[in-house]
């Protein structure tokens, strides 16, 4: 019953090609699969064989999904084979989509965080356009990480050689949306990023779950030159060391943040690998889901809240870890007024009932625990099983549960058998105790 809450995407940019759809060389474990063949072109077959053509800084930006789903397979990219996961990864901060540029405002309003991470072309037209739908979205209260070269209007890839020429949306005059005017790529190289009032340094670890390899070797995407922009409203939350420079910034709009990149790179560029994961690691913690959040052993466990009208209500949990039969992942649920300690066992999906101040579960993963309706200060729930079960409780603060005619009121852990005479339904009432 209800829906995924996906509080976060990464949008698909206009004529952005597939990526982890086609066969590639890089999916063996040995020298002799390693990675041959580093023009495979965008398109496929269907592609221009031109080396701008090839997978290059714009698509490698999706390297970033090995942060969020460690292991993820992103062929044909280039990646360490043996630690590549084929078929499943975990999701350690959550779920997220994969959310077309073209779709509806209202859809992108949904998310609190949308990711530009690979190619996108910022087509001028008009108040319909792609950077006014972003403008509104940033408007309401949505947040943006973008880099300089997602502004290009260019459909073609031969400035990737260079990184010149851009054709900057609105000749780079960005204001509304950036705080920024780019008035072009500086002759200034990235030397290294200092941090402005510690705003990377508050990143959680670990750094980094990338396992990225280069097409060929460290220098293939050229030098990583910054913009030359002026600001217009847009802080510097990260510069350059030599120069002074900012190389990310921050401009409020409405009631949200846009986080502009501002290098005449994209986010994928080799020369940005070893601290933009720690970029996207700290926009999560800022921006991230604060309804549920795990913590522990979390890397192999894939996780799926579950809501009507935002309001969660269960969530999903599995251990993706299939390296050893029956291990668990010791992890911790975390909601804004309650936290609980769980173990994750590799085979078993376990789900997790959400009221306010607790969980409830059954080990048994035959039993259906389902919220029928939520009040200002109840919750009640449909409870189905074929046969006598036991319900656990974890609740921080003191709750009345009502089953049936008995009430009990409960705090911590706790366990309760319930009847099932005739397999018919129990109905659940959770309220806390004042």
């Amino acid at each position: 019953r209800g829906r995924p809450l996906v509080d976060m995407a990464v949008l698909q940019g206009r004529y952005a090609p597939p990526v982890s759809g086609l066969s590639a060389a890089n999916n063996g474990s040995g020298e002799e699969d390693a990675f041959v063949n580093e023009n495979y072109p965008v398109w496929s077959h269907t592609g221009n064989e031109r080396w701008s053509w090839g997978y290059r800084q714009c698509e490698k930006g999706l390297h970033l999904l090995e942060t969020l789903s460690p292991g993820i397979f992103l062929t044909p990219l280039n990646q360490q084979p043996e630690k590549t996961r084929k078929f499943f990864s975990g999701s350690p901060f959550g779920e997220y989509d994969f959310l077309p540029v073209e779709a509806p405002g209202d859809v992108m309003g949904n998310y609190r965080l949308i990711l530009m991470l690979d190619w996108h072309t910022m087509e001028e037209d008009g108040e319909e356009d792609d950077y006014h739908k972003l403008l509104e979205y940033v408007r309401q209260g949505g947040v943006l990480f973008l880099s300089v070269p997602h502004l290009t209007t260019r459909t073609d890839r031969e400035f990737l050689a260079d990184m010149d020429n851009l054709r900057l949306y609105a000749g780079g005059d960005v204001q509304a949306l950036c705080g920024v005017s780019v008035r072009g790529k500086s002759s200034a190289a990235l030397s290294e990023i200092r941090s402005v009032e510690g705003w990377l340094e508050a990143a959680p670890g670990p750094v980094s779950d990338a396992i990225r390899l280069p097409n060929t070797d460290k220098d293939e995407d050229g030098p990583c030159r910054l913009a030359d922009i002026q600001l217009q409203g847009a802080e510097p939350v990260l510069i350059d060391k030599d120069t002074g420079r900012p190389v990310l910034v921050r401009h409020t709009v409405g009631k949200g943040w846009v986080y502009l990149l501002c290098t005449y790179a994209y986010p994928g560029h080799e020369a940005l690998k070893e601290w933009m994961p720690r970029v996207l690691l700290r926009l999560l913690d800022l921006y991230g889901s604060k309804r549920l959040t795990l913590e522990g052993e979390r890397r192999d466990v894939y996780w799926s809240l579950w809501g009507e009208n935002g309001q969660a209500d269960k969530v999903y949990l599995l251990n993706t870890d299939w390296t050893r039969v029956g291990n668990e992942k010791q992890i911790a649920l975390v909601t804004p007024s309650a936290r609980m300690e769980v173990p994750v066992r590799e085979g078993a999906m376990r789900e997790i009932s959400l009221f306010e101040g607790g969980f409830c579960w059954a080990e048994d993963s035959a039993v259906s625990i389902t919220r029928i309706s939520s009040g200002e200060i109840e919750t009640d729930y449909q409870v189905c099983a074929m046969e006598d079960t036991v319900l656990r409780f974890s609740a921080s603060r003191p709750v009345m549960v009502t089953a049936g005619e008995e009430s009990r009121v409960i705090k911590g852990e706790a366990e309760w058998k319930l009847d099932f005479p005739k397999a018919e339904p129990v109905f659940l009432r959770i309220r806390p105790v004042k």
